[in-house]
């Protein structure tokens, strides 16, 4: 039942008329154009119609439209001391170790392979949550007079690394067939490790957009409250990195390109040559 629902959601998601999506997409270019065109002196209001008249669309983003930027707080951290002992690990201990970490690998390939429904229905809900809350921020900063910066990254970051998240969900049944949780197996059960971390991986990149999210909301209760709620302003201050451009692409990128590759067919049959 659940899954029928899914599918129902992402069919639902599939079925906005393309001209809406298109027009919400485009009015960010039409903004980011007009604001480059405000700024540089020797482009004149000529330019800006035609700029204007080629990109015109139904739904649009008014250039008036101010964005806000997240308000900066300062905790500062107290650090407990601590009592650093060096231990020294023998060959037995390490070989020791190398064993647990098999059977407990072998075990979580066990799990996964026994689970795979609901691991795969989780993933789905994991990736479409997000892209559902995108369309509705669009809608709202289509007809809104100020817009929060970290909602406008929420949504780039969260339609890309959703969608990884959603192909997993679509395709992870068909992943767990060359798996094996038996160490016999040794090409299987090699496989079955790259891929659990490759989805592991895709699910740890899908947390930055939860984060967002968290944040979006937070910076918006943290502007409308009166009185100012502490835990929702450390947890903005604890997250300020999250809105740092060149973090989001170097992670995202990072993650979506380790996560695909250790659970390509390709890669493992070159590893395993």
């Amino acid at each position: 039942m659940p899954d029928t629902i899914i599918n129902w959601l992402w069919g639902l998601v599939k079925t906005i008329p393309d001209d809406i999506i298109k027009g919400l997409i485009v009015s960010f270019v039409i903004l980011l154009a007009i604001k480059f065109v405000n700024k540089v002196k020797f482009l004149n209001s000529k330019i800006k119609n035609i700029i204007l008249n080629l990109f015109n669309t139904k739904i649009e983003i008014s250039s008036k439209t101010t964005f806000i930027e997240s308000p900066d707080y300062h905790y500062s951290t107290i650090r407990k001391s601590e009592n650093v002992r060096s231990e020294s690990y023998n060959d037995n201990d390490i070989f020791l170790l190398i064993i647990v970490g098999v059977f407990v690998t072998s075990i979580v390939v066990s799990f996964f392979k026994k689970y795979i429904d609901y691991i795969s229905l989780f993933l789905k809900w994991l990736g479409l949550i997000p892209l559902i809350i995108c369309i509705l921020f669009l809608f709202i900063i289509s007809f809104s007079n100020e817009v929060q910066k970290v909602t406008v990254k929420f949504i780039i970051v969260s339609i890309v690394v959703s969608t990884l998240t959603l192909y997993y969900g679509f395709n992870i049944k068909e992943m767990v067939v060359t798996m094996s949780p038996s160490i016999l197996d040794t090409r299987k059960f090699f496989i079955s490790v790259y891929k659990i971390l490759g989805v592991s991986i895709g699910v740890i990149q899908q947390m930055i957009s939860y984060t967002l999210l968290l944040r979006v909301f937070s910076v918006y209760i943290d502007r409308k409250k009166k009185n100012p709620i502490q835990g929702i302003r450390k947890f903005i201050s604890k997250t300020k990195r999250f809105e740092s451009v060149s973090f989001l692409v170097f992670f995202v990128i990072l993650f979506s390109v380790l996560s695909y590759l250790l659970t390509l067919n390709a890669v493992h049959n070159f590893l395993l040559r």
